[in-house]
């Protein structure tokens, strides 16, 4: 594993970048698979490190693992603030293209996040098909209206959401994950994303996950959604990025 820092020119300012590289494996012959994996709005790069079984999942497999930090951005191009999106879909894929040992095969590129995380990891495989050959969300904050309905009683809150989406607020396309999907649907079938999305049955977000599922599978794409019992936490998260391993990489744990 390690932790360093990035100067991005995007974001203009050093930002902290997570790697988890496959320690038996990454000799330089072959090339990696590479995994995103995104934060919540209440965490940051080292989250899945220390929270995760993220390493015992991954210790046998040829896949490097690339965490970034975006504050509290939903992984936009802020209207007050800075382009997390540009940086998460251009420049950074860009870095781990030059620096690390990957694959640069869609098929071989996942990306997934937690919450915050899932919209993101979600907004960037639908709107970058052509980088992503799949995208996960667990737990997540698919809805810019269910967000602005949460934080409209909470003034501090809602003043931060309105520095990333401006002060009017509204649903533009590129944050429509709906939208994004009937898009994504008219590709030919081998250049549109595998999804996989989660959520616990007690998550307040659960609502939110089904009718997204619900909107998705009537699209014809690649969809999966899983629920099981579960909350809002690091045991669901844990279950669900090892469902995810095993669903796109064909990978067994035991915290499945």
């Amino acid at each position: 594993m390690f932790v360093g820092n990035l100067r991005s020119e995007t974001l203009g300012m050093e930002t902290q970048v997570v790697l988890m590289l496959p320690q038996d494996r990454y000799r330089g012959d072959s090339p990696c698979k590479v995994m995103y994996l995104l934060h919540g709005l209440g965490q940051n790069a080292s989250s899945w490190h220390r929270h995760s079984n993220l390493e015992l999942m991954l210790q046998d497999q040829n896949v490097v693992v690339v965490m970034p930090e975006v504050q509290r951005s939903f992984y936009c191009d802020m209207v007050h603030g800075n382009s997390y999106f540009s940086y998460i879909t251009q420049e950074l894929p860009q870095f781990v293209s030059r620096t690390l040992n990957v694959s640069h095969r869609r098929e071989d590129t996942i990306i997934a996040g937690l919450s915050m995380g899932g919209f993101g990891a979600l907004k960037c495989g639908l709107s970058h098909p052509e980088i992503y050959g799949a995208c996960a969300s667990f737990s997540g904050a698919l809805s810019i209206p269910y967000v602005l309905d949460v934080v409209s009683t909470k003034p501090w809150l809602l003043k931060e959401i309105q520095g990333v989406l401006g002060a009017d607020t509204p649903l533009l396309p590129e944050n429509d994950l709906v939208a994004l999907a009937q898009k994504v649907a008219q590709l030919p079938p081998s250049q549109r994303p595998r999804i996989y999305c989660s959520c616990g049955t007690s998550d307040d977000l659960y609502a939110v996950n089904r009718d997204f599922a619900a909107q998705m599978e009537a699209l014809p794409l690649d969809f999966t959604f899983q629920e099981w019992e579960g909350d809002h936490n690091w045991i669901f998260w844990n279950q669900s990025l090892s469902k995810m391993l095993k669903h796109f990489l064909e990978i067994s744990t035991v915290y499945s």
